[in-house]
C-alpha cells in the first residue's frame, strides 16, 4: 500500500484527525475570532455603540464548527511533499520543521488511536 492510500486509511478509521494538528487548532481559533468580531460589529451597528472593548472570553472556541477538512488535504499533498524531498531539489524550504512536525503528529496520534483499540480487543 503506498503512502497515499496508507494516509486515506488512517483519516476514514479515524487513526489521525483534524484536531491533531495545531494548523487546523490555530485555524479553527481564527475562524472563531473572526466571528466573534463580525458579532461584535452587528452588535455595535444594532445598538449605534460607538465602542465595545473586544473580550476573549466571549469568543466560543468550542462551540464553533470548524468546517476545514486539513487530514483529507495531508493525505493528498504529503506524498508529493515526501517526494520532493526524497528526490531533492533546487532550493532548501523553511517549511522543513512544520513537515516533520505533521510525520511527528500523524506517528504519535496513530499509535495512540491504534494501541488503544489493540487494548481494548485484547480485553474482550
Amino acid at each position: 500500500m503506498g503512502l497515499k492510500l496508507s494516509l486515506h486509511y488512517l483519516v476514514e478509521h479515524d487513526l489521525i484527525k483534524n484536531e491533531d494538528f495545531r494548523v487546523w487548532q490555530e485555524g479553527k481559533a481564527r475562524e472563531a475570532w473572526e466571528r466573534y468580531r463580525i458579532q461584535v460589529s452587528k452588535k455595535m451597528d444594532e445598538e449605534n455603540l460607538q465602542c465595545y472593548e473586544l473580550d476573549e472570553s466571549e469568543v466560543d472556541y468550542d462551540g464553533f464548527n470548524y468546517e476545514h477538512d486539513y487530514v483529507s488535504v495531508l493525505a493528498n499533498i504529503l506524498p508529493k511533499v515526501r517526494n520532493s524531498l526524497a528526490h531533492g531539489s533546487n532550493y532548501l524550504s523553511a517549511s522543513t520543521v512544520h513537515d516533520l512536525e505533521i510525520v511527528t503528529t500523524i506517528i504519535n496520534n496513530t499509535f495512540k488511536r491504534f494501541s488503544q483499540v489493540a487494548r481494548e480487543f485484547s480485553e474482550k
